[in-house]
Parts: C-alpha cells; sequence; structure tokens
C-alpha cells in the first residue's frame, strides 16, 4: 500500500498566446516558474504560435507532465482568435489536463492586471493598464459600461479598474477605432522633476523636459543594490545608477550566463558582475565623452 500523502494542490497553467508570449505555471497561489517566450527563442517580441507548447515550452520547462487543474489563456489578436481550433488541438495533445479541468479565456488587459495586482502587497489599488495592443470590444472578458453600442472591432488602449481580493471591476476604458491616421494613447506616468543643479551630472536618465522616471531603493528593500549606490557614491559624489534590460538592440533579454557572457562580448560594456564573479575585458572600450 502507498502510504505518500495526495497532493490536492490545483496545478494552474497560464499562457499568453499574443507578442512577447509567455507562459507561467503554479502550484495553487505558489508561482513555480513563469518565462516569455523570446527568452527561449532569442527572437525579441516572439509571437504567440500554435506549437509553443511541443517546440519551445515542453522540451524547456519541468513540471508541466503533471495533470493540468486550471488552463487560463490569453488571446488578444484576431490572428489568435483564428487559430484557436489548433491551440485546443495541441492542448489535448501534448499536456494531461486533470478531470473536470476548468478552462477560462481572458482579454489582454485583465492580464496584464491580473500580472500585476495580485503578487502585490495591497488588499485594494486603483489600477491602470495601457498598451495600444489590446483586445477588440467584442472579446472583453469583463463587464465595462459603455462599450455595449461601441463597434466589436475597435480595441481596447488603456483600461481602469478597482482592484480587490475578491472582486476587480472595470471603471472605464479608452477604445481605439483601428484608423491608423489617428492614434491615440497616453504618455508615460509618474515622471519626477530632476534638481536643475543635478540635471546636468545624469544625462542618461533625464528628460527633454527636465523629468526622470526615478526608483529608490531603501536600507532594507535590498541591502546588496544600496550598498553599490552608496559606493558608487563615495567614488563619484553620484549616488545614482541606471537601471535597464540587459540585452542589445534589437535581442531580448539574456537569460543564462551563457548569454550575458555572449552580450557583454558584444556591447561596449567594461565590467560583468555575476556574483560571486566579476568579469573583465582584456581590451577594454573607450570611456564614453
Amino acid at each position: 500500500m502507498d502510504d505518500t500523502p495526495m497532493d490536492f494542490t490545483p496545478v494552474v497553467l497560464g499562457i499568453n498566446r499574443s507578442q512577447d508570449a509567455s507562459i507561467c505555471l503554479m502550484h495553487g497561489s505558489h508561482l513555480a516558474w513563469a518565462i516569455q517566450k523570446e527568452r527561449l527563442t532569442r527572437r525579441k517580441h516572439h509571437w504567440g504560435k500554435p506549437g509553443d507548447l511541443r517546440d519551445h515550452y515542453l522540451p524547456r520547462l519541468s513540471g508541466l507532465e503533471r495533470p493540468v487543474d486550471i488552463v487560463i489563456e490569453c488571446y488578444p489578436s484576431d490572428e489568435a482568435f483564428q487559430n484557436l481550433p489548433q491551440y485546443e488541438d495541441e492542448l489535448a495533445a501534448t499536456l494531461s489536463l486533470a478531470h473536470g479541468n476548468r478552462r477560462a479565456r481572458i482579454s489582454h488587459h485583465l492580464a496584464h492586471l491580473y500580472s500585476v495586482f495580485h503578487p502585490s502587497p495591497f488588499d485594494a489599488a486603483a489600477v491602470m493598464v495601457i498598451d495600444g495592443r489590446g483586445s477588440p470590444v467584442s472579446d472583453f472578458t469583463e463587464h465595462c459600461s459603455g462599450t455595449a453600442t461601441t463597434p466589436g472591432g475597435w480595441r481596447e488602449v488603456s483600461s481602469f479598474y478597482m482592484a480587490g481580493r475578491e472582486a476587480i471591476r472595470c471603471i472605464g476604458k479608452q477604445v481605439w477605432d483601428r484608423d491608423e491616421e489617428r492614434l491615440v494613447g497616453l504618455g508615460m506616468q509618474f515622471a519626477a522633476p530632476v534638481r536643475p543643479e543635478v540635471a546636468p551630472m545624469l544625462p542618461a536618465i533625464t528628460h527633454v523636459d527636465g523629468t526622470a522616471r526615478l526608483q529608490t531603493v531603501g536600507p532594507a528593500e535590498d541591502p546588496l543594490l544600496r550598498a553599490l549606490l552608496a559606493g558608487f557614491e563615495v567614488r563619484t559624489g553620484v549616488p545614482v545608477l541606471l537601471n535597464t534590460s540587459f540585452n542589445d538592440r534589437d535581442e531580448p533579454i539574456v537569460e543564462t550566463p551563457f548569454e550575458a557572457v555572449a552580450a557583454f562580448r558584444q556591447m561596449p560594456l567594461h565590467a560583468l558582475a555575476i556574483p560571486p564573479f566579476l568579469v573583465t575585458k582584456r581590451s577594454e572600450p573607450e570611456l564614453p565623452a
């Protein structure tokens, strides 16, 4: 007799079929892993396509051999909806779906909302999503007043939500009639003014209007990064570093140490920190003027 305790934790699989395709696996409320398709294929902004599970996800990601209790999918584009029969066939052929498994499809902006609110420390929040590649009005999966009379082919550009742990309510949307001559959208948010006396010292982060999008690090939030900033201030007098993604132009963000070293060799960088190692070049590039 097998005395191994049974694991009743539901296995939840989320698949984003859009541009910047991605997939995540959860065991109940515990995140097992989450990754963008481009990190596996090394193709920037790689769209989701039929065959992704078979060709990219199953060979590289663990845990997909377990029966899946819940599958949640995001299909924001017309092309993705046209491929629904192929996606259904792929799920049946590649995954072990648990008996009585549940399925859900959510629209694009709602997927963005879930990805940021639920991991946050807030019990309630006002959330704004800005993304011009949103779902068509006809495919919204959340109720929103004012869209009942909107043509189904118009697309969401920005969405506004009241989010809570028990319920999420859409309170408004900005939509676009897909007229390429009249693009609409909203600009960057939460830019703070840079003091005029220090702006010349921070040209890499200061916008033309004298603002910058800032991130601060408290003593208890990230001690290693805080110490790095403090050490940089001792050497330069500037307690600021530019936080950017590690990738060259038109390349996806590096995923492995091998890819990090390869990118480091191709880019005009002086050092690469992969704790506990510090990698430098025999022939260093010139310092910027």
